[in-house]
């Protein structure tokens, strides 16, 4: 199964050899994050946030994004019946510019989702909820201006520190 993995700015060497002790498979990496096939990826000490089996989507435009995420978002819920909260995150790396971006698409998209089903809208919840398992729902991680990855089961470590982890004792 592959995984966009985030970690802290700087780290991603280090999270590709931790990943690759877990039988994982760099395919790519950028600015705050690794694309691996990996066995275990809730065990990553080093990583922040985990998508799994994320799909890539280029747009030029703020609202050309908008448009192909809502199409993606609205395909995958198509014969799901939603009435609970669900969560959705639009992120990006520490680059500031690219994370007004990932906020200008993001509530743009909303926009879209309310128009096209205001009750599913007024059900979201911005952000990952915490834990050991992953969270259904729409999360969306911009690798560049162009190109972002959507996945819609995310798992939020947060930054580990090892004397918070049984194993590392």
């Amino acid at each position: 199964m592959s995984f966009l993995i985030t970690c802290k700015d700087g780290c991603e060497k280090i999270l590709a050899n931790e990943a690759a002790f877990y039988s994982g498979k760099l395919q790519s990496k950028g600015r705050g994050w690794i694309l691996a096939q990996v066995d275990a990826p809730a065990d990553l000490c080093f990583a922040h946030c985990i998508l799994e089996n994320p799909i890539k989507i280029s747009a030029v435009s703020v609202n050309s994004f908008a448009e192909k995420f809502a199409e993606v978002f609205l395909t995958h819920i198509a014969q799901m019946r939603i009435d609970e909260p669900w969560p959705f995150l639009f992120f990006s790396s520490t680059d500031a510019p690219l994370i007004h971006r990932a906020n200008a698409v993001e509530k743009c998209w909303l926009e879209k989702i309310q128009k096209k089903m205001s009750r599913v809208a007024k059900l979201s919840q911005r952000g990952i909820p915490r834990g050991s398992k992953f969270s259904e729902g729409f999360f969306v991680h911009f690798i560049d201006f162009n190109q972002a990855f959507v996945s819609f089961q995310a798992l939020s470590l947060g930054q580990q520190r090892m004397q918070m982890d049984e194993k590392s004792r």
